[in-house]
C-alpha cells in the first residue's frame, strides 16, 4: 500500500477535500464549543485531576484523568475530556511528551497523548 492509498481525506458536506489547516481550525472550534457549553461539576473534576497529575511531575494520559474524575455523566458531552485536555495543552498547563494506548475497554486501545505538567 502506498502512502496515498492509506491516506484519509477530510471532506466538507459537498465532498470537497478540506485544507489541513481548515480541518484543524474546525476541530479546535468544535472543542471550544464543547467547553463554552459545559460548566459541569465533571469539567471541574477534570481540571482538578489535571492539576493533581501535573503537579506530580510524572507522565499520565486521559485514562489517569478518568481514574480520578470518573466517567462523564450522561448529561455531559462525550468530548469534554478531550476538549479539557486540549485546552490545557494550548494554555500551557500540559505538554505532550509521547503517545500510549488507552487501557479502557471503551477506548479499544486507541492512541492517546502521554502528558506531563509544565512547571
Amino acid at each position: 500500500m502506498t502512502a496515498r492509498e492509506g491516506a484519509v481525506a477530510i471532506h466538507d458536506k459537498h465532498g470537497h477535500q478540506l485544507d489541513l489547516l481548515v480541518a484543524i481550525r474546525r476541530r479546535d472550534s468544535g472543542m471550544d464549543q464543547v467547553l463554552d457549553n459545559d460548566r459541569s461539576e465533571y469539567r471541574q473534576a477534570l481540571d482538578l485531576a489535571i492539576d493533581r497529575l501535573a503537579a506530580s511531575g510524572r507522565e499520565f494520559c486521559s485514562d489517569d484523568l478518568r481514574a480520578i474524575a470518573g466517567d462523564p455523566p450522561p448529561s455531559t458531552h462525550f468530548n469534554v475530556t478531550g476538549a479539557v485536555v486540549a485546552a490545557a495543552i494550548r494554555g500551557g498547563r500540559l505538554k505532550v511528551v509521547g503517545f500510549t494506548r488507552s487501557a479502557r475497554v471503551q477506548g479499544h486501545a486507541n492512541r492517546v497523548c502521554l502528558l506531563r505538567g509544565v512547571a
